[in-house]
């Protein structure tokens, strides 16, 4: 069985697309010796994260350039005589429901969901929350409070 070295992996990254099986075949190993160094190593993690996002940039460049098209088409020049097409729009919702997630553009949103039991907070606590304070830090002091007490009762 080979003994692989970070040198090993080095050269077979540039150009891979950040794809594991690529990087697999090129240095005539297996998936998993791959991902396993990629892990270990912070050079090749680097590396590999690097390769990733110019794939990213490559495939939202293709459908920028897709949005573009679509563009000129739906809206040719007024006096070409070329009428308006009615052009596929899902790079433009795809690309939106990404990048756009800040603007309101999602597929879903993603929440955070926590269970609590308000007769446990304090006066206090419950007036800050009515004020407006942030819930989390709220209930991260309401816990500390909690753990406090509990350590308080069990040292007693």
């Amino acid at each position: 069985m080979k003994r692989y070295k970070v040198e090993d992996f080095l050269s077979h990254m540039e150009g891979s697309g950040g794809i594991v099986s690529t990087i697999a075949q090129r240095v005539g190993c297996d998936w998993n010796t791959v991902d396993r160094w990629i892990q270990r190593s912070v050079t090749l993690k680097a590396l590999f994260d690097a390769e990733r996002e110019k794939g990213l940039d490559l495939a939202e460049s293709v459908v920028l350039k897709n949005i573009q098209l679509a563009m000129k088409r739906q809206n040719p020049p007024a006096d070409s005589g070329i009428p308006a097409e009615i052009v596929d729009a899902s790079d433009a919702k795809w690309l939106l429901s990404k990048r756009g997630r800040r603007r309101g553009y999602a597929e879903r949103q993603d929440m955070n969901v926590v269970d609590v039991n308000l007769s446990e907070l304090t006066d206090g606590e419950l007036a800050r929350l009515e004020s407006g304070d942030d819930p989390l830090a709220v209930l991260a002091t309401a816990h500390r409070r909690r753990a406090r007490e509990a350590q308080d009762e069990g040292g007693q």
